[in-house]
């Protein structure tokens, strides 16, 4: 059901907003009871792309918590970076939030404040997933 209400732009976006919460949150509960079985849809990877297809979003609150959500999904040990990048496309999807990001500063100053808030998780993001993509890379090869 979260991923029908993540992934179907005509619902509306205070609820898909609701709903990436909730996976941020989850995915955050999940971090901090590490020995509690994770829930499955954490390593479903259509979810994962869900979550990862609202960052380029123009509503930059769902994009915030997206990345939000994201920064604590990629420290799953459930959820795998090769995934992120390869099925999900995450890395071109935070190269469109970045050119977005990079635009919205030079052209509205009313929203300069609020865009440089959602750089902040943005570079978290591109630095957990550098980080896990490589451990995962030198893990396949010893």
């Amino acid at each position: 059901m979260l991923q029908d209400i993540l992934s179907n732009p005509n619902v509306d976006i205070r609820l898909r907003m609701k709903a990436v919460f909730l996976v941020g949150d989850l995915a955050e509960c999940q971090l901090e009871n590490i020995d509690k079985a994770e829930m499955l849809f954490f390593s479903n990877r259509l979810f994962l792309k869900s979550v990862v297809d609202l960052t380029p979003s123009s509503d930059l609150d769902l994009q915030e918590k997206a990345l939000i959500a994201i920064k604590s999904l990629l420290q799953l040990k459930t959820t795998e970076a090769m995934v992120f990048e390869e099925f999900c496309r995450l890395g071109e999807a935070l190269e469109r939030t970045n050119k977005q990001l990079e635009d919205l500063m030079l052209e509205d100053d009313d929203r300069r404040e609020y865009v440089t808030d959602v750089e902040s998780p943005h570079k978290e993001v591109e630095q957990l997933k550098e980080f896990y993509f490589k451990d995962q890379i030198e893990r396949m090869y010893k």
